[in-house]
C-alpha cells in the first residue's frame, strides 16, 4: 500500500532465497506481474494469489515493462514485440519484429507517445506508436544496445561492446547523434563491455572482460558533468558456483549514488539447482574499494 509508481524492488523471502518469478514488475497499488514459464501472471502483492495468467507460448521472455497508468504490459518474447491489455488480460499485439532485422528485445522503455525497444544484438532502436503501433528503427551506433534510459526528452543509450565505450543521445527521439566519446573510458585492448545507468541518469557501470577472458572488471563512473570521474577502485568480479568471466553479468544495475552495485547471472549454481541464477551486491566503501556485501540466490 505504499508503493509509488515508478519503484523499483528486489524482492526475497526470508531466508534469501529469491522470488520464484523470472521478471517482476509492481504496479500500485496490490498488482504485481511476473513472468513464469510461458505465462504472464498477475499476483495480488498482498496475499500472493495469482489473479490471472495470460498466455504467452514460449518461455523465451526477455523484457517486461508494465505501463501501470495505462494498464498495458508490454513484453520481448521470442523475436516479438507482444502488448497485453491488464484489464481484459488478453494479447492485443504480437509484432515480429524479425522484418527489421531486430529480434530478442532485451529492453524497454515507454512514456505518452512512444514504447522503445532495443536488443543486445542490435543496433536499431525501435520506436513503436503507441496508438497505431506503428515502428521506426532508428540506427544507433555500430553495436547492439547493452542499456538505455529516458530523461526529460532524451535517451541515452550505451553499446553492449566496443573498443571505445562511449554514451550516445538520442535527442528528443527524432534524429541521432553521438555526444563527445568519453577518452578516458577507452579500453584499446578490452572487449565485452556492458553498461548500465543508475535511474537518475548520473552513474554508469561498466562490466569489461580482459581480452584472456580470465576475468570481469566493474568500474563506476560519475558522467553528470559530461566528462567522466571514476568512483572507487575497478573491482573484479569473484567467478564462484560455476561463473566464467564471459558468463557473469548478465544483468547489471547501479543506484543513484554510485555506491552499490547488483550484478545478476543466470548460469550461477547454487543449493538451488544448476544454473538456477543468482544476484551478487558489491558495495563501495569511504576508501574506495569494492567489496561482495550479499548474494543471493
Amino acid at each position: 500500500t505504499t508503493l509509488d509508481d515508478g519503484e523499483s524492488y528486489l524482492i526475497t523471502s526470508e531466508d534469501n532465497s529469491t522470488f520464484p518469478y523470472l521478471f517482476v514488475n509492481i504496479v500500485p497499488p496490490i498488482e504485481l506481474y511476473s513472468v513464469s514459464g510461458k505465462e504472464l501472471l498477475k499476483l495480488d502483492s498482498v496475499t500472493g494469489a495469482t489473479k490471472s495468467a495470460i498466455y504467452l507460448g514460449s518461455e523465451n521472455v526477455f523484457a517486461l515493462a508494465v505501463n501501470s497508468v495505462d494498464g498495458f504490459s508490454y513484453l520481448g518474447v521470442d523475436d516479438n514485440f507482444v502488448v497485453v491489455d491488464n484489464t481484459t488480460d488478453r494479447v492485443i499485439r504480437d509484432i515480429n519484429l524479425g522484418q527489421y532485422g531486430v529480434g530478442r528485445i532485451t529492453s524497454i522503455i515507454f512514456d505518452d507517445n512512444s514504447i522503445y525497444l532495443s536488443s543486445s544484438n542490435s543496433n536499431l532502436l525501435l520506436v513503436v506508436d503507441r496508438n497505431t503501433y506503428s515502428v521506426e528503427p532508428i540506427r544507433v551506433g555500430t553495436n547492439g544496445i547493452s542499456e538505455m534510459i529516458k530523461v526529460d526528452e532524451q535517451i541515452y543509450t550505451s553499446p553492449v561492446s566496443s573498443d571505445n565505450p562511449s554514451l550516445s543521445l538520442l535527442e528528443d527521439v527524432a534524429r541521432y547523434r553521438p555526444t563527445t566519446e568519453f577518452s578516458r573510458l577507452k579500453r584499446k585492448t578490452v572487449r565485452n563491455v556492458k553498461a548500465a545507468f543508475s535511474e537518475n541518469a548520473k552513474i554508469v557501470a561498466m562490466l569489461t572482460v580482459s581480452p584472456e577472458q580470465q576475468e570481469a572488471n566493474i568500474r563506476v563512473y560519475d558522467i553528470s558533468s559530461g566528462e567522466p570521474k571514476q568512483l572507487g577502485n575497478v573491482f573484479t568480479i569473484e567467478l564462484i558456483n560455476g561463473l566464467s568471466a564471459t558468463s557473469v553479468g548478465d544483468s547489471l544495475l547501479v543506484n543513484n549514488d554510485g555506491d552499490k552495485v547488483f550484478i545478476g547471472s543466470q548460469l550461477s549454481n547454487s543449493s538451488r539447482g544448476f544454473r538456477s541464477g543468482s544476484i551478487m551486491i558489491y558495495h563501495r566503501k569511504s576508501t574506495g574499494s569494492w567489496f561482495r556485501k550479499q548474494i543471493i540466490y
